[in-house]
This record gives C-alpha cells, sequence and structure tokens, in this order.
C-alpha cells in the first residue's frame, strides 16, 4: 500500500506540473522532446515522503499539493511550468 501511495503522490505531481519524474539524467535523455522531465532530486523526494506522510497520518483530503511546504520544495517544477 505505501509503494502504491508514493507512486499516487508522483502521477499527482507529474499531472500537475505537467512533467515526467525520473531518477536519473539517462532516464532524461531518453525521454521525447515533447515530455518535459525532471530528475527527482532530493526535495522532490522529500515532497512525496511528505505527501504520502500526511495522508497516511491524517486521511487524504484532496489537497495533496496545497501545503506551503510541499510548494516551496516543488518550487522548481512550478517555476518551468508554463
Amino acid at each position: 500500500m505505501l509503494t502504491q501511495m508514493v507512486n499516487a503522490a508522483q502521477r499527482s505531481i507529474e499531472r500537475d506540473y505537467y512533467c515526467k519524474l525520473v531518477t536519473s539524467d539517462e532516464e532524461l535523455q531518453t525521454l521525447p522532446e515533447t515530455v518535459r522531465g525532471f530528475i527527482a532530486d532530493e526535495d522532490i523526494r522529500l515532497a512525496i515522503q511528505f505527501l504520502v506522510s500526511d495522508a497516511y497520518l491524517n486521511g487524504h483530503t484532496g489537497q495533496w499539493l496545497e501545503t506551503a511546504a510541499v510548494r516551496h520544495l516543488l518550487f522548481p517544477l512550478q517555476e518551468h511550468t508554463l
């Protein structure tokens, strides 16, 4: 279940920021030119962990990306979103 929650948090970030999160530069290079990609660095992984732990401890309220902490961690993605 925890793995499913992590995957759901990642997909939610990808949908909201119109991008694909990858784990390495090699994966990033293989993405089509039409796909915006980002390497999931420490801040992005921490944001995913925060989303999952908050959902687990407090019950998912549908506001995955609305907390200030998550917005700050994901600022590089937001900065490049059209």
